[in-house]
C-alpha cells in the first residue's frame, strides 16, 4: 500500500534536516520498534535529501509555492510520522516545527 503525499518546499527542507539527525542516534541503545523506525528513517533521509538537492538545483521564486508529490510506502509514512512526533524538538526554529507539525497532519489525513 502506498500513500501519495504533496509536500511544500519548506516541509521537504525541514523533514530532510530532521531525518539527517537520525544518523546521529545511538542505534544499539533502542528497543526493537525504535530500531525499525530508525532503519526506515535512514532510507527516508536518503529519499528526502535527494529530493532536497533536486529542488535546490531547479528552485525559483515562481515554483516556490508548488507542492511536491512524493509516494511513500505505508511503513515509510508510519516511520516518518513517528520520527516527526518523537523528534520535533530537534528543530531549530519555530518555522521548522510548524512544517514538521503540518507534515504530521498531512500524513494523518492521507491514512
Amino acid at each position: 500500500m502506498k500513500l501519495v503525499l504533496k509536500f511544500s518546499v519548506d516541509q521537504i527542507l525541514a523533514i530532510s534536516y530532521l531525518l539527517n539527525k537520525v544518523y546521529e542516534l545511538p542505534f544499539n541503545s533502542f528497543g526493537e520498534e525504535q530500531k525499525i523506525a530508525i532503519s526506515i528513517g535512514v532510507v527516508l533521509a536518503d529519499k528526502f535529501e535527494t529530493k532536497k538537492r533536486e529542488l535546490k538545483k531547479k528552485l525559483s521564486l515562481i515554483n516556490r509555492n508548488n507542492k511536491i508529490q512524493l509516494t511513500l510506502k505505508y511503513h515509510e509514512a508510519w516511520a516518518l510520522k513517528n520520527i516527526c512526533i518523537n523528534q520535533i524538538s530537534w528543530s531549530e526554529s519555530e518555522f521548522e516545527k510548524l512544517n514538521i507539525q503540518s507534515t504530521i497532519h498531512l500524513i494523518d489525513q492521507a491514512k
